[in-house]
């Protein structure tokens, strides 16, 4: 699990990473990931793994990529495949004419009219959607030495309950698992202030 997934080549928006659904469809609520004046965030994840990420106060790594970003990308790339689509480079083009700059919840379905699937707009509580991200160039400081972390990602996973069974270790590591979530929760301010 990475903070945010690389599109890979069987994703035809290569170009955008996209973030797993953990940290934006949350046990008691479906939003999408905030900056807050604290700069520490925390995502539970169905399978027991908890994020902390750590940034700057008020402000992101990341931005959110736009419907009208989304489709310039999906017709850059239908017109650099060796055989590009028509009719699939004909319904981006369409659907770019009417694009605003709001979030593109999107998720591939086939495409009515067409004989190919393609990519569609959904919404954030559409479970089969996708959120695409790019960097956001405003949160780095480039006079910064490399070295200096810019936010940090801390990442707790609980192994697998049926291997832990089989182990005997199972309760052993569950107590371990929290008090290492403990340990990282009562000192949070500490590493976010290794934040620059």
């Amino acid at each position: 699990m990475h903070f945010v997934g690389e599109a890979d080549n069987s994703d035809s928006s290569v170009g955008f990473s996209y973030l797993p659904r953990g940290y934006y469809q949350l046990k008691d609520k479906i939003a999408l990931p905030q900056a807050n004046a604290e700069g520490i965030h925390e995502f539970n994840f169905v399978d027991g793994t908890t994020v902390w990420w750590l940034t700057r106060a008020g402000v992101l790594p990341f931005r959110f990529v736009t419907r009208r970003e989304f489709l310039n990308k999906q017709i850059e790339i239908v017109r650099s495949r060796s055989t590009p689509s028509a009719g699939l480079l004909a319904y981006y083009q369409r659907l770019l004419t009417d694009a605003t700059d709001d979030v593109a919840f999107v998720k591939q379905a086939q495409v009515p009219g067409l004989t190919e699937s393609g990519y569609v707009f959904t919404t954030l509580e559409d479970r089969a959607n996708r959120i695409y991200v790019t960097v956001n160039p405003e949160y780095y400081d480039r006079s910064l030495p490399k070295s200096a972390p810019q936010h940090i990602l801390i990442r707790l996973r609980r192994a697998d309950v049926a291997f832990l069974n089989g182990t005997g270790n199972g309760a052993r590591h569950l107590e371990s698992i929290q008090k290492l979530r403990e340990i990282v929760s009562a000192n949070l301010p500490e590493f976010r202030s290794m934040v620059r």
